[in-house]
């Protein structure tokens, strides 16, 4: 369906029509951005609720075909550009060339080993407040099961 949304409050203007697009990167931020406000269409509502779990399904969904389309070797000959840019919008205290060892082995990763996870929890809403409480005992099972070796070391 086409997506036509305006908020003011956040300059966030996404005039999107229904099929496959390409998108810049201001984009791809404003569509991650989104948040269904109540007055929308319940047909609107039935494909992307706008909540915060849906928000992060939608940015690890971007995040995958990002990695798919950029894991190629056109793109590692660029490594150190890229990192740069990331570098350039980003707080950090670490230099150049600490980011650039992180990437050595990035030509060995393959995008559909890729996993991500939403940490299971509940939604609260208290008053006008939202919250998420993680689930500690699941989460820990995932950790356990995908992050740490057979011996239980990290």
């Amino acid at each position: 369906m086409d997506l036509d949304y305006e908020d003011p409050a956040q300059n966030l203007s996404i005039h999107i029509k229904k099929g496959q697009n390409h998108f810049t990167g201001k984009d791809v931020i404003d569509l991650l951005k989104f948040r269904i406000p109540s007055h929308i269409s319940p047909d609107m509502q039935n494909h992307y609720d706008g909540s915060d779990l849906k928000r992060i399904e939608a940015q690890q969904n971007m995040f995958k075909a990002l990695i798919e389309q950029k894991f190629n070797m056109h793109y590692f000959s660029k490594i150190s550009d890229i990192v740069k840019i990331a570098l350039d919008n980003t707080e950090t205290n670490m230099s150049l060339n600490d980011c650039l060892n992180l990437t050595k082995d990035i030509h060995k990763i393959n995008p559909k080993d890729v996993k991500m996870f939403i940490l299971p929890g509940q939604e609260q809403t208290v008053g006008s407040k939202y919250y998420y409480t993680i689930d500690d005992e699941a989460s820990q099972n995932i950790v356990k099961s995908h992050f740490q070796s057979q011996s239980g070391s990290k």
